[in-house]
């Protein structure tokens, strides 16, 4: 008898397997739209506004353009400001103060919330918007955030040092499955070594992995139906006449064909995928290539200290020695962004009374308003490396994550997130 239940209670549980899945992609909002993630960045436009993240000596200040044009504003400083991330006419970004790393929501009315603080010594990275959900690496593992009621959940528990989500599918560079690099040094010094991740597929349905390029890579983006990264079985030795390390080549993986493809056969300080094809940064040189990796035209020619970011239409540099920020496109065009972005139609400004009264400092305010609630409420992933094995917190800084500490909550679940002028700091 105890044999013929526990057959039934078997079957019972296959048949419940792909209403399962079916019930766990349709509550991340994941629908295989082929929609791909939002990656957060030093700079990103919402539907009205460009921020950028400059520096101040040792912190970093946001400011925000309007993309109409006009003066830049300051409206956020912090030991670290990084992942800006656009939703809408929203604005989500990684804050660290003192050792404390907090998601960050700038809203319509020039007003900030602190929509999840994260434990106290927890490694925080890759930030990114995609089915109206958050998703980040905490201590390396993938969670999503619920913006509307700051709960953060355990997706995978797979070592991840960088992902992208393309449709219901994460690509992602292996934490555990590495591969080892040696070369000779140039300056004498024996041998150099480095290591570098292989890059795997997750089915956000099953949580089932597979393995896609078995090479060390690094610097995971996606753009227009391709991957692009670099990769460390093609290497090149990089340095000065006092240090030098090991650099991977810039590649481009086609989703649909499955062909890896050398971008560029020497050198690069940055690329930035565009639309058919990719930006790439060189020594005083921005260039465009095409999906071929053909060289096209010079885009623009950065200061030495110029910090880059973006891609898809525009690549934007913001060049700290003469405190100015620029929108370069692929057909070579280049704008101010004071003069305002060619071709958005929009307000002339989008500034508040207290941006304009340049409010760098002064005194939050809490309106404990309700945030909403999540449509996501009770959802709690299942199935071996896939899921928490208990319900996850309602409360930030207690969620998923194994950094040390409890962190404190500044989020909820579902209302008195706090709201505060964007003047705090």
């Amino acid at each position: 008898m105890r044999k013929l239940l526990a057959l039934i209670l078997i079957f019972a549980l296959c048949a419940c397997a792909p209403a399962w899945a079916e019930g766990v992609t349709d509550a991340l909002g994941l629908t295989g739209s082929g929609e791909s993630s939002v990656r957060g960045d030093l700079s990103a436009r919402t539907d009205t506004d460009l921020y950028v993240v400059t520096n101040d000596g040792s912190d970093k200040v946001l400011m925000r353009i309007p993309r109409a044009g006009g003066a830049s504003v300051r409206v956020e400083s912090a030991g670290s400001i990084s992942d800006l991330v656009p939703a809408g006419d929203l604005l989500y970004f990684l804050r660290v103060n003192n050792g404390t790393a907090t998601l960050m929501r700038r809203n319509t009315d020039s007003t900030r919330s602190e929509v999840y603080t994260f434990p106290l010594g927890s490694s925080v990275s890759a930030l990114s918007y995609y089915g109206g959900n958050l998703y980040a690496l905490i201590d390396n593992q993938l969670n999503v955030i619920y913006p509307a009621t700051g709960q953060c959940t355990l997706l995978s528990g797979t070592a991840m040092l960088d992902y992208v989500i393309v449709g219901d599918t994460v690509y992602y560079i292996s934490g555990s499955d590495m591969m080892p690099y040696q070369t000779a040094s140039l300056l004498g010094n024996g041998s150099l070594t480095a290591e570098g991740g292989c890059l795997y597929r997750m089915n956000m349905s099953t949580g089932e992995s597979s393995l896609v390029i078995k090479a060390g890579i690094e610097d995971l983006r996606y753009c227009d139906g391709a991957l692009y990264f670099h990769n460390l079985s093609d290497s090149y030795v990089m340095g000065d006449a006092s240090r030098e390390w090991m650099e991977g080549k810039l590649y481009r993986y086609d989703l649909e064909s499955e062909q890896n493809l050398r971008m560029l056969d020497s050198y690069d300080w940055g690329f930035y995928p565009m639309e058919g094809g990719v930006a790439i940064y060189t020594d005083g040189d921005l260039s465009y290539y095409n999906a071929l990796g053909g060289r096209e035209r010079t885009m623009y020619e950065p200061e030495a200290y110029a910090v880059l970011s973006g891609g898809g239409d525009a690549v934007i540099i913001y060049e700290p020695t003469n405190e100015t920020i620029t929108y370069a496109f692929a057909d070579g065009a280049t704008a101010s962004v004071n003069a305002g972005e060619p071709g958005y139609v929009g307000p002339a400004t989008t500034a508040t009374p207290e941006e304009l009264n340049n409010g760098e400092s002064g005194e939050g305010e809490e309106d404990g308003s309700n945030e909403g609630s999540s449509t996501d409420d009770g959802f709690t992933p299942g199935g071996a490396d896939w899921y928490e094995q208990t319900k996850p917190s309602t409360s930030g800084g207690s969620g998923s994550g194994s950094g040390s500490g409890g962190g404190s909550s500044s989020g909820g679940s579902g209302s008195g997130v706090p709201t505060f002028t964007e003047k705090d700091s």
